[in-house]
Order: structure tokens, then sequence, then C-alpha cells
């Protein structure tokens, strides 16, 4: 199974997770503010999406990491 876990500040990054999530079929859409450690380790694939500013991404995705 795929975790997409994604962290948006104005929308765009939540919209390319939302597209990704249509388009694997064996996924599962995660906003990263609600999700935890033991969230994360229940996928077999990750993937990470994440806003930018200032090329700093966002704090919420480091806490998992």
């Amino acid at each position: 199974m795929i975790g997409i876990f994604y962290g948006s500040s104005v929308g765009n990054t939540r919209f390319v997770a939302e597209k990704l999530a249509q388009l694997l079929p064996d996924s599962q859409l995660n906003p990263v503010e609600q999700a935890t450690q033991p969230d994360i380790e229940k996928y077999d694939f990750l993937i990470l999406g994440t806003s930018t500013w200032g090329w700093v991404i966002c704090k919420m995705i480091l806490r998992l990491l």
C-alpha cells in the first residue's frame, strides 16, 4: 500500500496529492497535520509532498522524518 502524506500552505500541494491518489489505486491520502510516526510505518511505500518557502520545507513534514 502507498501512503501519500502532504503538507500544504495554500492548497497547491494538496491538489497534487489528491491527483496522485486518484492515479494510484492502492494509495491513501493523509494530511501531515494529523499524521503520526505509526501512521507512516503501516505503508510499503511513501510519497511525501510539501510546500516550500525560501527553500525550506514545511515543518510538519520534518516532524515525521
